[in-house]
């Protein structure tokens, strides 16, 4: 294939594969060097493909499958909860408008994961690239009809998981988050126990790096006390750590940073104008890829 024909394949479908890798591995660099080395040994290929966008999307997905195979062990014994890694946006991004329209939110993320993986195979293979389910059925080793129960099961999970949560527009999760980030800039601790919902749940990852709560946090009085201990920690150990609102996976969240180092990226599932869900990224292994400068 001619490079300038791979060139605009490339620029064409990168987008669109690395948000089917992200989906599958919750990771960002491991996504990145997957479809870049789907392009490099896509040079070496004689193709004669009819469908290229298929093509890519299945060497796209069995690279993943293989990495995640291989990361089982390791996903498993992983010290605390487990959260896919946050990805910070900026307006003149080219993935701004994709992750925003496919709705890759970290609290659907974290919803993924909780599929096994064949349910998370297929589902991501469905809804993020609508693939055959022939095509599913060949990269499984299943049955078509066997595929289409994997994904009907699958989306009940999800609608589950999702039941009773409406989707807030972009303005209101801004207003949220801007009321959130101020109080706790103002130490007032009345306002962020009022944002929270009385059944809102707490999940942190530090990966056994940083310390964090290994089991999620639930009720709305003890996230607040939670947090109003870490931010009075964060306040005792140094004035430069400061907070930034950002656009993360697509919508408001909270980056807290000394100068250059990323600390914490705080993300959120708002519902009925509260808080209902936060999630806090600690791992330094998973906030390396991001900065604000």
């Amino acid at each position: 294939m001619e490079k300038l024909q791979l060139e605009s394949l490339y620029t064409q479908y990168k987008g669109l594969l690395f948000n089917l890798s992200y989906q599958l591995l919750g990771n960002v660099s491991d996504s990145e060097d997957i479809v870049h080395d789907v392009y490099l040994k896509l040079m070496n290929m004689e193709v004669h493909h009819k469908n290229i966008k298929s093509l890519l999307c299945t060497m796209v997905t069995h690279r993943s499958i293989d990495l995640l195979k291989s990361a089982r062990y390791k996903r498993e014994t992983y010290t605390g909860t487990w959260l896919p890694e946050p990805i910070l946006l900026q307006d003149d991004d080219p993935l701004h408008q994709l992750i925003s329209k496919e709705n890759i939110s970290i609290a659907y993320m974290y919803i993924l994961e909780q599929l096994s993986l064949t349910e998370r195979i297929v589902f991501i293979l469905r809804e993020a690239i609508a693939m055959e389910y022939a095509a599913i059925a060949e990269i499984i080793g299943k049955e078509n009809a066997a595929c289409r129960k994997i994904y009907s099961r699958a989306k009940q999970k999800i609608r589950q998981d999702q039941s009773g949560v409406e989707l807030i527009e972009i303005k209101e999760q801004n207003r949220i988050v801007d009321s959130f980030m101020k109080s706790l800039n103002d130490g007032d601790f009345d306002t962020v126990l009022k944002l929270l919902s009385s059944e809102a749940v707490y999940y942190a990852d530090g990966g056994g790096i940083i310390k964090a709560a290994i089991r999620p946090i639930e009720t709305g009085e003890k996230i607040c006390r939670l947090i109003q201990g870490l931010f009075s920690k964060y306040a005792q150990m140094d004035k430069e750590i400061k907070m930034i609102k950002a656009n993360v996976n697509g919508e408001p969240a909270i980056i807290i940073h000394k100068k250059e180092e990323i600390l914490s990226v705080l993300s959120f599932q708002i519902h009925n104008s509260q808080i209902n869900m936060i999630y806090n990224m600690l791992n330094p292994n998973k906030l390396k890829h991001i900065s604000i400068y």
